[in-house]
């Protein structure tokens, strides 16, 4: 008996997530009531909805959905705070594996519970995955349209810096609206980090994969807790721990910089000299020096510590989330 498991992170969606949750209920209940293909078991579906520390009723109407959902079967994972996003998709995936026997051949589906990822769109994510694909990705149709002027701004910065500092396309509009096999999933929890970067994990672990494009929906209700400051971190997070190369380059910048500015100021003294110019030392050179390799000096270090910070964080080896209830 294949499985067909979704997991959907939350946190504050107690207005949004009893619509969201009949609609994406709907959409299973066609799928796996629908005849399945020759040579193929018929299929079973389950959500999990990751409470990620929510201070609304999101909990409350995650037991209510216990109840009432023919043929579709829910389960909730309630964390003691909020730890974010990506390990709140840690939670629910490990759930998966780990409580609910999560198969090779079967089919997980990572989705947002505010509405934009339309669950109308799972079908065709699931004939990709009949079709061999282990991993199949959503792609924003309209990456560099939706949100707000900063964010259109930003995001193809990013991920153009991601890719080239880390070696890996990451595709502009690459969500974590996303399919991947108990194949795949099993690999995955074989990652060890604390702090989690997804959309460059699942791109760095290959596999055959899928780029499906879509369209996103308005936000069914509330407004966004993703804020532009979590966004940097997460960028932070996601070049830094896929790539050392910014600290390479940083390096080698103010190597070669320091060398041929102290060349140049060599050079110009000595052509002073030769001229028949006294030398003297004044306060704005020495002002000058102290002031460019000052700065200099804590732009290096400050990058430094983005990476120190990383390895403070991995070697407490704490866990990347706690679980306070399983429904």
């Amino acid at each position: 008996m294949r499985q067909i498991f979704v997991v959907c992170p939350c946190f504050n969606e107690e207005a949004v997530l009893g619509a969201f949750a009949g609609q994406l209920v709907r959409v299973l209940n066609d799928l796996t009531s629908a005849p399945a293909p020759t040579g193929s078991e018929p299929q079973q579906a389950r959500v999990v909805f990751v409470d990620d520390g929510s201070r609304d009723g999101t909990w409350e109407v995650i037991r209510s959905l216990q109840e009432g959902n023919e043929g579709v079967a829910v389960s909730g994972v309630r964390l003691s705070r909020n730890f974010g996003h990506q390990s709140a998709i840690c939670a629910g995936l490990d759930h998966v594996m780990a409580d609910l026997g999560c198969g090779e051949a079967d089919t997980v589906i990572i989705m947002d519970s505010d509405g934009q990822h339309p669950p109308e769109r799972i079908p065709g994510m699931m004939e990709a995955r009949c079709a061999g694909f282990h991993h199949v990705q959503m792609i924003r149709e309209d990456a560099n349209t939706s949100g707000g002027v900063l964010k259109r701004l930003t995001s193809p910065v990013f991920y153009r810096a991601f890719s080239v500092l880390s070696g890996l396309e990451l595709r502009p509009g690459a969500s974590d609206f996303r399919a991947f096999s108990g194949a795949f999933l099993r690999q995955y929890l074989r990652f060890a980090e604390t702090n989690r970067f997804n959309r460059g994990l699942f791109v760095w672990m290959g596999f055959k994969t899928k780029l499906i494009p879509y369209r996103p929906r308005a936000r069914m209700g509330g407004t966004s807790s993703y804020t532009l400051l979590r966004m940097f971190r997460l960028a932070a997070v996601g070049i830094t721990y896929f790539s050392s190369r910014p600290l390479m380059l940083t390096t080698g910048f103010i190597t070669g910089g320091g060398f041929l500015f102290c060349g140049i100021y060599i050079l110009l003294e000595v052509i002073k000299i030769l001229r028949g110019a006294q030398y003297v030392a004044g306060w704005p050179t020495i002002l000058f020096v102290v002031t460019l390799w000052g700065s200099l000096i804590s732009l290096n270090l400050w990058i430094l510590s983005a990476y120190v910070a990383r390895i403070f964080d991995e070697v407490k080896r704490r866990p990347s989330y706690v679980v306070e209830e399983i429904l």
